[in-house]
């Protein structure tokens, strides 16, 4: 993940660090050394950070948000939709006003 971020920074390209939520009928576990490690690397690049692994452990016993242990469901993308879309609209906010005070 560090080549990735520094190419992406090298580039200019926004990068939006997805938490991946994991169903709790799923063999996989969450790597959470792994997770953090790819946190500190974000910070350091100043890239965006999402995690809706609370979000989805919050409802995940009262709605249905997986189709089977990998797939969301309708309700998961929505948790996942209105995660993501306060931080893309403050991404490409940013970016429009870059381009706009570069002009």
């Amino acid at each position: 993940f560090q080549e990735i971020a520094q190419a992406c920074k090298d580039r200019n390209i926004d990068l939006i660090l997805v938490q991946e939520p994991m169903s709790s009928e799923s063999a996989l576990t969450a790597h959470k050394a792994l997770y953090a490690a790819n946190e500190k690397i974000a910070q350091k690049y100043d890239f965006q950070v999402v995690d809706v692994r609370s979000r989805f452990a919050q409802v995940a016993s009262t709605e249905m948000i997986w189709w089977d242990a990998a797939h969301l469901a309708p309700r998961g993308h929505t948790i996942m939709a209105d995660a993501l879309f306060p931080v893309l609209k403050k991404t490409i906010e940013k970016r429009l006003s870059r381009s706009s005070s570069s002009e």
